[in-house]
């Protein structure tokens, strides 16, 4: 083959939705594309039906606009209506913690071990930014993917996308790309065009990425939610019930180049090629009724690779827990959280066979480990809230939603997730995994982690699994949220998170990571203010009066040699009212008048 029309291949395996996809992705540059898929809907594999999937085009990152943000306009949040497919995400309670931990961890005030930290996407960039531009909603929370590489030409690059938006940077935080919307690089149409009437786009969500070293090349997968293109009878955005993953792979090893996109259907209602999984229909009343009112969803999508195959999953990991509502659901959707005491450890095996015809076997087995349980919800220090301010000044109110606020708003603690799996790191024969739940410090209920470290095998055909260690890591009077640990190839690693509380603004944290266990907490960067995201008030909850402050659903950790490479979100300015009213909401463009998230990217040295 010819240096300019090199062939490769990347074997692909896609859970999904509770069917397991395996394939064959064959690319080439200037080349057409297909996945040959295997799905079944058992834990054996092989017996599944073959569905060839071709490529949906190219994707690329958009140049970068010179045009100004602009202020408040219509739909600035999408409104979707109450259709077949809503997030089944637990929400924290506050429940009955964990038994007391007595020795909750301290935060040093020193950084040992890092080597950079800079300023990744936020509210601002997601909204407006370049690209971006104004066919975009504003949207809570970002949910992190990170992935870390080289580009080919002896530069590492780190590609960092959050709901709804991708940028590539270099090691030192230079932007190599513009903010890019997730929509448009993907080939859609924008999520919204503020036209009238309105249009709508595909709802994209829950991105993440990865490096494969092996193949060199990127691949950053995304869940869509189709849509009908104008607002129903009741002026939401409505559902139309079919759901895919995007899978995207670069051409090159150059993250800032072109990609291929696949688009991988997982409603899973008999329809374009899926198993029926006979999920319950939803209750939409209002027209346009969505054409498949009985599909599932294929939520909470994320990404790995072994030697053999690049593996999707949504809502299902190597490692998972079984507390959440939807693992004991009968279909109905009237269970609810059950705390429990069980881990899962999962295996795909004879991946080899991506190689030619696809024959995977899926097992799993219990553990016994220690209890966990929704964790409460995370208590935000008092500081500066000009959108909650302004919310409850009538005349400011009026001038920002057109509406006077029928709501007292107040300062909101903000969503502590659930105890679903963060993030899986498989090294050395070992799995590493980490979830949030409730503890009991020593001074009062706080939400903590608890980690595993579990040792496989998949020798008999199917898997065996011990609990290597695990354990607890909180804090006495504030909070640790959405853990994410990237262990390195010599056995020690890193744990990212936030830290917020009675004592930190919503803060980038970090602890180092040996066999042993987890050490004390850091601060990689501090937050400087409270969250004041639309999701903290109840003006904008749906149905009003309600509110779930959002506070993402997933951080990031990439080892890379000696170091682990670490996402996470935190508010990263602050600015009282004045100044949110002096420059039109965006307090010097480090907001929007919305939500003032902000994500950071730090480099760590493993100990």
């Amino acid at each position: 083959m010819s240096s300019l029309r090199r062939l490769w291949q990347a074997r692909v395996a896609i859970a999904a939705a509770g069917i397991l996809v395996a394939g064959t992705a064959v690319a080439a540059a200037g080349a057409s594309s297909a996945i040959a898929a295997t799905s079944g809907v058992s834990g054996s594999l092989g017996s599944g039906t073959t569905r060839e999937i071709s490529s949906s085009g190219s994707a690329s990152f958009l140049p970068g606009s010179s045009s100004q943000p602009g202020g408040i306009e219509n739909f600035e949040i999408a409104g979707l209506g109450d259709g077949p497919l809503a997030s089944d995400r637990s929400h924290s309670s506050g429940g009955t913690p964990v038994g007391a931990i007595t020795q909750p961890k301290p935060v040093t005030t020193s950084n040992p071990n890092l080597i950079t930290s800079f300023a990744g996407l936020n509210h601002f960039d997601q909204r407006f930014g370049s690209s971006a531009g104004a066919n975009q909603f504003s949207l809570e929370p970002p949910d992190q993917g990170l992935c870390v590489g080289s580009d080919g030409n002896g530069n590492t690059r780190i590609l960092e996308v959050i709901n709804d938006v991708l940028r590539v940077y270099s090691t030192s935080g230079a932007p190599v790309t513009a903010p890019t919307a997730l929509n448009g690089f993907l080939g859609f149409a924008p999520a919204i065009i503020r036209t009238n009437p309105v249009t709508f786009g595909p709802f994209v969500t829950d991105p993440s990425c990865l490096f494969d070293a092996q193949t060199g090349h990127w691949f950053l997968d995304a869940l869509t939610l189709d849509t009908f293109p104008h607002p129903g009878a009741d002026g939401l955005q409505h559902f139309t019930g079919t759901n895919h993953l995007d899978l995207a792979v670069s051409n090159t090893s150059d993250p800032a180049g072109t990609w291929t996109v696949y688009h991988i259907p997982v409603q899973d209602d008999g329809t374009q090629g899926t198993p029926n999984h006979h999920c319950s229909p939803g209750h939409e009343t209002s027209p346009p009724l969505p054409t498949n009112p009985t599909a599932c969803f294929g939520d909470y999508p994320h990404i790995g690779s072994d030697a053999n195959g690049i593996y999707l999953t949504t809502n299902e990991y190597f490692l998972s827990t079984n507390a959440a509502a939807e693992a004991h659901d009968t279909g109905n959707g009237s269970s609810t959280f059950q705390p429990s005491t069980q881990l899962l450890v999962w295996a795909i095996t004879n991946t080899s066979s991506l190689n030619g015809t696809p024959a995977l076997t899926l097992s799993n087995t219990k553990l016994d480990v220690g209890q966990y349980v929704l964790p409460p919800k995370a208590q935000q220090k008092s500081g500066p809230q000009p959108l909650r301010q302004c919310l409850n000044n009538n005349s400011c109110s009026v001038t920002l939603e057109g509406i006077k606020d029928p709501f007292a708003e107040t300062s909101a603690s903000l969503d502590s997730n659930d105890t679903r799996m963060q993030q899986t790191t498989w090294v050395n024969g070992a799995l590493w995994g980490a979830i949030d739940t409730g503890l009991s410090t020593s001074n009062a209920k706080q939400a903590g982690i608890e980690w595993f470290t579990v040792s496989p095998s998949t020798s008999t055909g199917s898997v065996t699994a011990t609990l290597a260690n695990s354990g607890y890591v909180g804090l006495g009077n504030d909070n640790l949220t959405y853990p994410a640990i990237g262990i390195t190839s010599g056995g020690t690693g890193v744990m990212a998170f936030t830290v917020l509380g009675n004592n930190f603004y919503p803060s980038a944290g970090y602890a180092l990571v040996t066999p042993s266990g987890v050490g004390d907490i850091h601060i990689a960067a501090a937050g400087l203010g409270p969250d004041d995201g639309f999701t903290n008030y109840k003006l904008f909850g749906n149905p009003p009066g309600t509110t779930r402050p959002r506070w993402g659903d997933y951080g990031a950790a990439v080892p890379v040699g000696s170091n682990v490479w670490i996402a996470s979100e935190y508010i990263g300015q602050t600015c009282t009212l004045s100044e949110y009213l002096n420059t039109a909401f965006r307090c010097g463009n480090t907001r929007t008048a919305l939500a003032n998230w902000d994500t950071r990217i730090s480099e760590v040295t493993a100990p």
